[in-house]
């Protein structure tokens, strides 16, 4: 009994040390210990969650999936588990995947306005602007408040030659986060689109 605490003791400290590290921006020293306390206990959800989100943070998206699977085969209803495995397989330009654990993101918790909102990214990306509209407008309706929810909804109206739904939901865009330059780009492309010049 006394080696296992020692075990659960360590694992802990090797835990902490990660979020240390995690929290420095040391992603990869933080990967390390975040391993050690997985080695020390392998049924460490946290270590597993953090280490996954610290894969993601450098971009090493076919680990981060291996790591969020196991963690999903520990906890199968982890939500953020899922909403980052998720993110990961966008990372790898994988949509199909990431739309699958989005959806089961929104199983668990209907009114994530995130994940409704990365759906509609991953369909535009996908070309199926019809469907990236209805995940942006699920979006707004949990938040009005997501300037970029309006902006990509946007750039689906645009691709769609629906150039004053696209100007309308731009200018809501500017509205709500007038430091987002793009958008004002966004705006000038589609007003020159329809041939107004005079406003571009």
């Amino acid at each position: 009994l006394n080696t296992e605490n020692e075990i659960t003791a360590a694992a802990q400290e090797a835990y902490n040390l990660g979020i240390n590290y995690f929290e420095q921006k040391k992603y990869k020293e933080a990967i390390v210990n975040f391993n050690k306390a997985i080695q020390g206990d392998s049924s460490f959800q946290f270590a597993y969650y953090n280490k996954g989100v610290a894969q993601v943070e450098i971009e090493d998206y076919t680990t981060a999936i291996k790591t969020f699977s196991a963690l999903i085969k520990l906890n199968d209803e982890h939500e953020v588990a899922y909403f980052n495995r998720a993110r990961a397989y966008q990372g790898l330009n994988n949509q199909e995947a990431a739309i699958s654990d989005y959806d089961q993101v929104l199983f668990f918790n209907s009114k994530n306005e995130k994940a409704c909102y990365n759906i509609g990214v991953a369909w535009f990306l996908k070309r199926d602007y019809l469907k990236a509209i209805a995940m942006y407008d699920k979006a707004i309706r949990l938040n009005p408040e997501m300037a970029n929810a309006y902006n990509d909804r946007g750039s689906s109206y645009r691709m769609l030659q629906k150039y004053q739904l696209a100007i309308a939901d731009y200018s809501k865009a500017v509205e709500l986060n007038k430091d987002h330059a793009f958008v004002h780009n966004n705006i000038g492309t589609t007003k020159r689109l329809m041939k107004d010049f005079e406003g571009a």
